[in-house]
């Protein structure tokens, strides 16, 4: 796939950009080419970048484990094979058990997931597949096993990732090879 705009010079980009790039090499082993595509637009990577440490800060009342999940069937979703890449690389990091993340695509009947995971997981689809009559009706049921703010960042998490996958693919931004696992079977 041949992508739509090529990354500038790192030394063009504004300080600020460049250190978001470096400390992306330091935890990638290279800077991500979407953050190289978004940094054209340096306040809007500045945005996006503070809004994903947000989202993935220690202290959310959503796991790990359960917030890579949930942004790897957003991925497999929307064939962001960028973001597919990048979130088999997070599940290694993240310790998540390799059962789970190849039985995604089959999480309903996977004995590997909880019920709370199942319901998290199946709002995800939902929004997804822009099923929003579905995803009115699960509401109530997240509520019951989600406090209100994990509610709100389950939701909030499901829409950056599906807007980063958009971007990539509109932009054609393919994987970088940041993991070498095998994407699950669709």
């Amino acid at each position: 796939m041949k992508r739509y705009l090529q990354p500038d010079l790192i030394s063009d980009y504004p300080w600020y950009v460049r250190l978001i790039l470096r400390l992306q090499k330091k935890k990638y082993g290279a800077p991500l080419d979407p953050s190289l595509i978004w940094g054209k637009a340096p306040r809007l990577l500045l945005a996006f970048s503070s809004f994903n440490a947000i989202l993935n800060r220690k202290r959310s009342p959503l796991s790990p484990e359960l917030r890579v999940l949930l942004s790897l069937l957003v991925a497999q979703k929307n064939h962001c094979q960028f973001c597919i890449d990048l979130n088999l690389l997070l599940s290694i990091k993240r310790h998540v058990c390799d059962k789970k993340v190849n039985a995604l695509a089959n999480y309903q009947e996977s004995p590997h997931f909880s019920d709370k995971e199942r319901l998290a997981l199946e709002y995800t689809e939902s929004i997804c597949n822009k099923q929003n009559s579905l995803s009115h009706q699960l509401l109530p049921k997240l509520q019951e096993m989600f406090p209100e703010n994990a509610v709100v960042e389950l939701t909030t998490l499901v829409l950056v990732q599906n807007m980063s996958c958009m971007f990539n693919n509109t932009l054609q931004i393919p994987a970088q090879g940041l993991c070498q696992r095998l994407t699950p079977p669709k």
